[in-house]
C-alpha cells in the first residue's frame, strides 16, 4: 500500500495518467505538484541513490550538449521535451514499490485511451470533426474529419502517426492486463476487452507499419512468455 506520505503524488501521477493525452496543461499541473510532493518528501533520500545521481551526470552532459550545439535554440526546445522525463524516472523508483503500483499505473493509461480511441472511430466513420477548444489550451483538439493525413485515423491527436504510437503503448499494456488474469470484478474484465478491442482496431486503422510492427513483436513476445509454442514454431 501507498504509504500517507506519499498519496497526495500518488494521486497526482494518477491524475496525470488518466488525463495527460487530454490536456497537456492540466496533465502539466498535475506533474509540477507530483515533482514538488516529490522532492519536498524524498529529495535528500533520492540524491543518495546510484540511479539519481546517474541522472544527473546524464543530464548535465545533455546540457552541455545543447550549449555547444550548432543551434542552440532548437536543440534547448528539444532538452525541455527531455529533461522532465529524467526526472520523472527518478521520481518514480521513489514513489513505486510493489508491481502493484505499476499494474495501477498501466489500469489508468489503458481505460484513459478508451474516448481517444471512440473518437477516433467516429471521425473515421461518422465524419467527427472539430477543431475542440476549452479555456483556449486547456482542451485543443485538431479533430479533422477523416483524419490526418486523410484516411487514417488521427483522433485527437495532430497526425496518425503520433496516434500509432501512443496507441501501440497502450494496447501492449492492455494486452498484458488482459493476460495477466488477476482477480478482478466482472465490470473490469469487461470494460478491459472492450477497451482492448477498440484499441488495437483504431490502431490498425491508423495504416501506421511501424505500430503494427511493434504490436506484433509484443504479441510474439508474450506468446513465448507464457510459453504458447505452437504459435511460434
Amino acid at each position: 500500500m501507498t504509504s500517507a506520505s506519499n498519496q497526495r503524488p500518488w494521486f497526482c501521477l494518477q491524475g496525470w495518467l488518466a488525463t495527460f493525452v487530454f490536456s497537456p496543461l492540466f496533465g502539466l499541473l498535475l506533474g509540477l505538484v507530483f515533482f514538488f510532493d516529490m522532492g519536498r518528501d524524498r529529495g535528500e533520500t533520492a540524491l543518495r541513490r546510484p540511479l539519481t545521481q546517474a541522472s544527473i551526470i546524464f543530464a548535465l552532459g545533455l546540457i552541455l550538449t545543447c550549449l555547444l550545439a550548432e543551434f542552440p535554440g532548437e536543440a534547448a526546445l528539444g532538452l525541455a521535451h527531455f529533461l522532465p522525463f529524467i526526472l520523472l524516472l527518478v521520481s518514480l523508483g521513489e514513489l513505486i514499490g510493489t508491481s502493484g503500483h505499476l499494474r495501477r499505473m498501466a489500469t489508468w493509461v489503458v481505460f484513459s485511451s478508451l474516448p481517444v480511441a471512440i473518437i477516433g472511430l467516429g471521425q473515421r466513420f461518422w465524419g467527427w470533426s472539430g477543431p475542440i477548444r476549452w479555456l483556449g489550451i486547456v482542451i485543443d483538439w485538431p479533430l479533422t474529419a477523416g483524419g490526418i493525413p486523410p484516411g487514417r485515423i488521427s483522433s485527437i491527436f495532430g497526425y496518425a502517426n503520433d496516434l500509432a504510437a501512443y496507441l501501440a503503448i497502450v494496447w501492449i499494456l492492455a494486452l498484458g492486463l488482459l493476460l495477466e488474469k488477476r482477480p478482478k470484478k466482472r465490470w473490469f474484465w469487461i470494460g478491459l476487452g472492450v477497451t482492448t478491442v477498440l484499441d488495437g482496431m483504431t490502431l490498425f486503422l491508423t495504416h501506421s507499419r511501424n505500430a503494427w510492427a511493434i504490436a506484433a513483436l509484443a504479441v510474439l513476445a508474450y506468446a513465448l512468455y507464457w510459453g504458447w509454442r505452437i504459435l511460434v514454431a
